[in-house]
């Protein structure tokens, strides 16, 4: 309910969408160039969260990854780094780095029946008099 009122909820058709969308305008952003991206993967991994994870690499300088990265972690999307793997390009002017990203997602809560309201405790008692002669 916390989430929803702060305006994070985001349904499910469009968590993959709105998790890459953040990924790009951040590095947008902070200078990191995205080379590619895979399509992302969704997990459930407890019973409120439902798992993004999106594999990118990019090529930046040693700040803008960082300030990406910062920024990715800073924001109210709940993404976090989960591997990276960064190598110099072949100048050895800035970094190659192959980055799994994973965001979470509350999950829609199922919708609760209510059982059958019982009567008022008098409503009974009217009814099996009403019913005697």
């Amino acid at each position: 309910a916390a989430l929803e009122g702060a305006g994070l909820s985001v349904p499910p058709e469009e968590q993959a969408v709105d998790f890459l969308r953040t990924i790009q305008n951040t590095a947008l952003q902070t200078g990191v160039n995205i080379q590619s991206s895979q399509r992302a993967t969704t997990r459930t991994n407890d019973q409120f969260f439902l798992e993004q994870a999106q594999s990118v690499t990019v090529v930046a300088n040693e700040t803008n990854l960082v300030n990406f990265l910062h920024q990715l972690s800073a924001n109210n999307a709940l993404i976090s780094l989960r591997d990276l793997v960064m190598r110099p390009d072949p100048p050895r002017q800035q970094l190659n780095a192959s980055l799994k990203l994973v965001a979470s997602y509350q999950k829609k809560s199922p919708v609760k029946t209510a059982p059958p309201a019982a009567p008022p405790a008098g409503a009974a008692a009217a009814n099996r008099n009403a019913n005697k002669p």
